[in-house]
């Protein structure tokens, strides 16, 4: 019999937290929940964003900032977690996923084309040409020797940015936040699952 009731053992065997200090130390001690928080966070902030700068600002110009703006913030979101982990991940990682954003915003775009097949297969298309664009950039922060590790990486974020942006759109309950949509969290823990394979850990800037 545990004391004070404030942990709970889950299926696998897994403590889960149960107060707001577990839950901290759980999330200090283990990369996968922080950097799935931190997508979750960072994806629902970028494209409340973008979105705003997209209304304000009118044409292409308003859909590269909003993308640029998107994909900074969601770097930056990433970065906080990455820089407390073994290794360097230099800061340019948050200005790389901005040019990443930009980048991919108009070809993701011109992929709405294909909502015309279904808003599961539009959405899933959207969403996958701007993760990997958004990640070929980031790759560049993150390059090894072996060529085989940046695709890994590309087609993580391809297929996760496909899953999140036809869950976010088509999933999503109405009213609430997108930080409530199962997208983000998808998003995070799949290419959470990746990041670790990937990331150099003797990065020298």
């Amino acid at each position: 019999m545990q004391r004070g009731g404030s942990r709970k053992t889950g299926l696998s065997g897994t403590i889960l937290p149960m107060n707001t200090h577990d839950l901290m130390t759980f999330l200090l001690t283990h990369f996968l929940p922080r950097w799935t928080l931190a997508n979750m966070i960072g994806w629902s902030l970028g494209l409340y964003l973008g979105g705003a700068l997209l209304g304000a600002l009118n044409g292409v110009g308003g859909v590269l900032v909003g993308g640029a703006a998107a994909g900074a913030v969601v770097g930056a979101a990433q970065w906080l977690v990455l820089r407390f982990e073994p290794g360097r991940i230099h800061p340019r990682w948050a200005l790389l996923s901005a040019a990443g954003g930009g980048l991919a915003t108009l070809p993701a775009y011109a992929a709405s084309a294909t909502l015309v097949a279904g808003p599961q297969i539009g959405y899933f298309a959207v969403g996958a040409v701007y993760g990997g664009i958004f990640s070929s950039l980031q790759w560049l922060a993150l390059r090894r020797k072996d060529p085989e590790l940046g695709w890994m990486w590309i087609v993580a974020n391809v297929l996760a940015g496909g899953l999140c942006g036809c869950m976010t759109m088509t999933m999503s309950l109405p009213g609430l936040p997108l930080v409530c949509s199962p997208g983000p969290a998808f998003f995070g823990l799949l290419t959470g699952w990746v990041m670790p394979y990937v990331r150099q850990p003797n990065y020298d800037s």
